[in-house]
């Protein structure tokens, strides 16, 4: 009977590592986990006596939760290869794959601590002023030679013009409006009102911002004690990777809201570690999460989330914290919902939050399938039913939304929105595949493996009529460094680092870790990158857009650190 377990499981892991070789995305990331499968497999079996004696019961069910998710989320993403013999092959397989792994991690889970080093911790300033000189050169000398005076997509245009006009909607949130116009306008004030250095000053501010914030970061990892080798990756990791490169000196919010994330990540370890001034930390946690709230759409409902999370972990016993971010709470949704109206400044409109649903509706139309006449009439009055076949993509929410605003009748989806609710719930039930097929197509990029079609980040100055555009200093170091870029989408090796899916699937197991471990503080700081691509789950216009999940790749390494250490004091 033991014989028959031990070839059953290694044939499905090998089955479930061949099988995804055929899948559409990288394979790259099914290998690594197919490799450390097959590692974990022969440990255990090994080990198997003292894994049995060794798992309680939390960790028993703790472990097949997780190898449920994981195993879900594989087969989910790949529903194209979808048939009775792939769906058995991709799900008993997952099951043995991730619960080999998760065995082991629970097991071993000593030998994923790294050892303290005194020394990084006696040299935590020179390595913040390190980081930062290395940081700061990178980024100016790129802008500089080739990318002067910095990127804008058409939503930094929509912004400045909100901001040259006063005509403010926040559709693109205005507090982050407001704070690109307050470094615009220094750029304009000093240099003749020339847009260009407006733009300019702005991206120079935010690449010295950007850079303290991960010099502290780095720092604030060496106050922990971490080994020379993580902050040496950890420094390396934030000067060399393109996004971080890139994202420096381009005017989106989705830069500002993750960098508010990290900063809150931050002063919460170094609140719960004992790391500088208690009062500074609190502040730090109600000023960036008030940010949180105000810098993206999704800020708010992320903040409400980890609120109620902190309070679940810790109850009321770090009551000042809890206060102070119910405080960082009421403020941002006073400041979004009362300040801005005092100024009649528009909410997003209707639609902009009904991607999903919205996917869902028109794939059923797209793909043939016929509506009653009072299905074609509800949706008429909101939408031009024939042309949503041609319109239809379906990755990107855009083109039906737009139909949607060419019709100028959105009141109807809040005067009849039960009806619309029910009309939404009725064609699922009548085609629940082809609503599945649509929610996949429109979000696996946040937790598929990756590839195809990822909007990674912007080479250009998009068209527009403010007189913004990019002057190339250096065609050479322009040429280098469009070679070097290509390497990450080029180079197997290097994929992983632009995975979106990975970096999910690496806080899951980090969150997988900090539970087996008890880690309250480690449990938490999982949870912001994870809320994100929640929200993502919810209302994503685009499946696969790298911005709004940067914050992942912006706090993983914090995360590691924290999550990683060896506990110690009633703190941990």
């Amino acid at each position: 009977m033991k014989l028959l377990k031990t070839v059953a499981q290694s044939a499905l892991i090998i089955l479930w590592g061949t099988q995804l070789f055929n899948c559409d995305s990288w394979y790259i990331n099914y290998l690594m986990i197919f490799i450390a499968a097959l590692f974990c497999f022969v440990a255990n079996a090994k080990n198997e006596n003292a894994i049995k004696k060794s798992l309680n019961k939390k960790n028993k069910i703790t472990v097949a939760i997780f190898t449920l998710v994981f195993t879900g989320i594989i087969t989910f993403s790949n529903i194209k290869m979808w048939d009775l013999k792939n769906l058995v092959i991709l799900t008993l397989g997952g099951l043995s794959t991730f619960y080999n792994i998760f065995v082991y991690t629970v097991f071993n889970i000593k030998t994923f601590q790294w050892k303290e080093d005194e020394n990084t911790a006696n040299n935590s300033k020179k390595i913040f002023f390190v980081c930062l000189l290395i940081l700061l050169l990178v980024r100016m000398l790129v802008l500089i030679l080739c990318m002067w005076p910095g990127f804008i997509s058409g939503d930094s245009v929509d912004q400045i013009n909100q901001m040259l006009t006063g005509n403010y909607s926040d559709h693109h949130p205005v507090y982050h409006t407001q704070f690109m116009h307050f470094f615009i306008n220094i750029g304009m004030s000093l240099f003749g009102g020339d847009i260009n250095m407006g733009v300019a000053v702005f991206s120079i501010a935010q690449i010295i911002m950007t850079s303290a914030i991960m010099a502290f970061t780095v720092s604030t990892m060496a106050k922990m004690k971490a080994p020379k080798w993580l902050i040496i990756t950890t420094i390396a990791f934030y000067a060399l990777t393109p996004y971080h490169i890139m994202y420096s000196f381009t005017l989106w919010k989705n830069i500002a809201f993750s960098y508010s994330v990290l900063m809150f990540v931050l002063f919460i370890v170094r609140y719960f570690k004992n790391l500088g001034s208690e009062t500074i930390n609190i502040f730090g946690i109600g000023i960036t999460g008030l940010l949180i709230c105000l810098f993206q759409s999704n800020g708010f409902f992320i903040f409400v989330l980890l609120t109620a999370m902190f309070a679940l972990i810790w109850r009321l016993k770090y009551k000042k914290v809890l206060v102070t971010l119910v405080i960082a709470l009421f403020t941002g949704f006073f400041m979004k919902n009362v300040v801005l109206g005092w100024f009649n400044i528009n909410p997003p409109d209707t639609i902009e939050a009904l991607s999903i649903p919205t996917q869902q509706i028109s794939r059923v139309i797209a793909d043939g399938k016929e509506l009653s006449d009072d299905e074609k009439a509800l949706l008429g009055e909101v939408v031009d039913i024939d042309k949503i076949p041609d319109e239809y993509n379906n990755h990107i929410s855009d083109p039906i939304k737009h139909l949607v605003r060419a019709k100028g009748n959105q009141e109807v989806l809040k005067e009849k929105k039960f009806e619309f609710i029910k009309l939404w719930a009725t064609l699922g039930f009548k085609h629940p595949g082809t609503y599945i097929k649509a929610y996949i197509d429109q979000t696996e990029g946040y937790y598929n493996s990756g590839g195809y079609g990822v909007i990674l980040w912007i080479y250009n100055v998009s068209p527009n009529n403010l007189g913004i555009k990019r002057t190339l200093n250096s065609e050479g170091f322009l040429n280098a460094l469009d070679n070097y870029f290509n390497l990450f989408k080029e180079i197997e090796i290097l994929k992983p680092l632009v995975s979106l899916g990975l970096f999910t699937w690496l806080y899951i197991f980090f969150l997988f870790i900090a539970i087996i471990k008890r880690d309250k503080l480690g449990i938490f700081i999982s949870l912001p990158a994870l809320f994100v691509v929640m929200s993502l789950m919810i209302a994503t216009p685009t499946y696969a857009e790298f911005r709004y999940v940067y914050v992942s790749f912006l706090v993983l390494p914090l995360v590691a650190c924290t999550v990683l250490r060896r506990k110690k004091g009633k703190n941990d």
